[in-house]
């Protein structure tokens, strides 16, 4: 990215870059004039970058859980936890393999459902235990018997209806 306003170029990890070759060598040098009224593009621009990183990150407000769902989602988090210990991965380590930053993961493992399905999902395929998802509402014990109650339930017909009227 580059910002021929100021005529510095920001490199990797961050770093302020004079823009020399952009015109052939002239024009901006290290340590010029330039630099030393504006600053680097990174110093310049650091707190409008962290207002976006803020508002791009910032979790929607989601109602609170029952206590019994959150106990059951930090037990979940715990249990992630750890599988991932047996298998002496870091948390640096699955985050890398999973593709999510370490936050997202140590907010996983603390119970904080507002992570992704998604990420639960590539937590479960690293830590090879992919096939629990399939275990998740399997047996749905309460909408069976609702279902078998449905079932069983006469259902009066308009025939018997006009005979007896």
């Amino acid at each position: 990215m580059a910002s021929h306003a100021v005529g510095f170029a920001t490199g990797g990890m961050g770093t302020a870059e004079p823009l020399t070759h952009a015109y052939g060598g002239k024009g901006f040098s290290r340590g010029g004039p330039l630099k030393t009224l504006v600053g680097s593009y990174w110093e310049i621009n650091q707190p409008l970058r962290q207002l976006w990183v803020n508002l791009s990150t910032m979790s929607r407000r989601s109602p609170p859980l029952f206590p019994q769902t959150q106990r059951r989602a930090e037990a979940l988090g715990e249990r992630l936890r750890l599988a991932r210990l047996r298998r002496r991965m870091s948390l640096t380590e699955l985050a890398a393999r999973v593709d999510v930053t370490r936050q997202t993961l140590s907010r996983l493992e603390r119970g904080d459902l507002s992570t992704s399905l998604g990420v639960l999902a590539r937590v479960l395929g690293v830590l090879g235990l992919e096939e629990d998802l399939d275990r998740l509402a399997q047996d749905d014990e309460l909408g069976q018997r609702l279902q078998d109650v449905r079932l069983r339930r006469p259902r009066r017909s308009s025939a018997g209806k006009r005979a007896d009227g």
